[in-house]
């Protein structure tokens, strides 16, 4: 992700909480110096399906469904995220 040849991770991190419910981030490890280093992560919902993400070139694509409303037969509706790494963070495109 930060271009400098070492394998770096992208990361789905969940919280689960009894008052919240489910909310989801996306994180990034980067390697330096053979140690994995992070940064500030990224809101995806609360709510929400499993995303598939993908990198590409620095580009990050998570696409997935969130709820609209608070119970479980509400409509479910497709969202797609995209987002580069600055360095410190994801920034939205």
């Amino acid at each position: 992700m930060d271009k400098d040849g070492d394998e770096d991770a992208v990361l789905l991190l969940g919280l689960e909480s009894a008052d919240k419910g489910s909310r989801y981030y996306l994180g990034a490890a980067l390697q330096s110096d053979g140690r994995f280093v992070g940064g500030q992560s990224l809101f995806l919902g609360g709510n929400i399906t499993q995303p598939t993400i993908v990198l590409n070139d620095g580009m990050l694509t998570a696409s997935y469904y969130y709820r609209v409303g608070m119970f479980s037969n509400t409509q479910m509706v497709a969202r797609t995220v995209r987002a580069r790494w600055n360095g410190m963070r994801f920034e939205l495109l």
